[in-house]
């Protein structure tokens, strides 16, 4: 089965951090799942995460596969990698992580994602600041390794769904 998504956005928002510093963007992606309930899906969108030399896009592409636990568990572990093609920036910002997450009748999720190799791009008024004084890189402390997302998913229409998640980033030491 393959599903896709064509759209815009008034400001490219990921885990909190600006990737467009408040511009519009916009937006596709691409899923397609095959027997057994492994999938593969490729995300691409407008990107601007700084003043200066910046990204145009960013592409994702992910794999994984999904398990009916139960009636009312579900399991997904996937493999993200995400991909700044022609990024004139001297620091590779590519990464890849890998998520499990823990579904329960399709309306609650807690997942987990782990980074091996941090980093974050984007503007953020902390992220500005560290700028400012001459911080160097955009990227958090070497130990935040870890995220941890608590969300659901709410019907409001037939087809249609509210999604609300929280984040937290965990550190390892």
């Amino acid at each position: 089965m393959f599903t896709g998504s064509l759209g815009g956005t008034s400001d490219f928002v990921f885990r909190g951090l600006s990737l467009t510093r408040g511009k519009p963007a916009a937006q596709a992606s691409l899923d397609v799942e095959f027997p057994k309930e492994f999938y593969v899906g490729a995300f691409v969108a407008t990107a601007d995460p700084k003043p200066g030399p910046s990204p145009p896009v960013e592409m994702d592409f992910w794999a994984g596969r999904y398990w009916r636990v139960s009636e009312n568990f579900s399991g997904d572990l996937r493999l993200s990698q995400y991909t700044y093609p022609d990024d004139p920036r001297r620091v590779s910002y590519n990464r890849t992580e890998i998520t499990g997450t823990l579904g329960f009748r399709n309306q609650l999720f807690s997942r987990l994602s782990i980074r091996p190799t941090p980093k974050a791009i984007g503007s953020s008024p902390r992220l500005r600041r560290r700028q400012r004084l001459g911080a160097g890189a955009l990227r958090p402390p070497a130990a935040q390794r870890a995220l941890v997302d608590l969300g659901g998913l709410r019907p409001l229409r037939p087809r249609t769904r509210s999604i609300t998640t929280a984040t937290t980033t965990g550190t390892r030491r």
